[in-house]
């Protein structure tokens, strides 16, 4: 399983559209992240989104964990925390050219809550 996080910035500019009074994270954007940080978790590029189910809204301030679990026959776990963002994958990260994975979007906090699913397609 690889692991990325994020916080959630109040002040992104999605929130002036999204929407005043009641901001949150729009599912397009939210899928944008979810294939950045699948990039920089995995060194791979996440090329298609099978399907995506959105189950809570993000709203400012919330932190983000993103989990995504692949189809490989070599490990394939590695962690980087905000703090650590800027370092080098750990080496055990290994995909193969191509294949299938699910990714789960939580808040984390005291309880944890799943606000995204779904599964994609990536080549390393």
């Amino acid at each position: 399983m690889l692991i990325q996080y994020q916080q959630v910035s109040a002040e992104h500019p999605c929130f002036a559209g999204h929407f005043p009074g009641n901001p949150l994270v729009p599912g397009a954007l939210l899928l944008s992240w979810v294939a950045a940080y699948f990039q920089v978790a995995s060194a791979g590029e996440l090329v298609a989104i099978k399907n995506a189910k959105f189950l809570r809204p993000v709203r400012p301030g919330d932190q983000l964990t993103y989990e995504f679990d692949v189809k490989s026959d070599r490990p394939s776990t590695g962690t980087v925390r905000p703090e650590a963002a800027e370092t080098q994958l750990p080496e055990n990260v290994f995909l193969d050219d191509a294949g299938v994975g699910k990714f789960s979007v939580l808040i984390t906090g005291s309880d944890a809550v799943v606000v995204a699913t779904g599964s994609f397609e990536y080549r390393a």
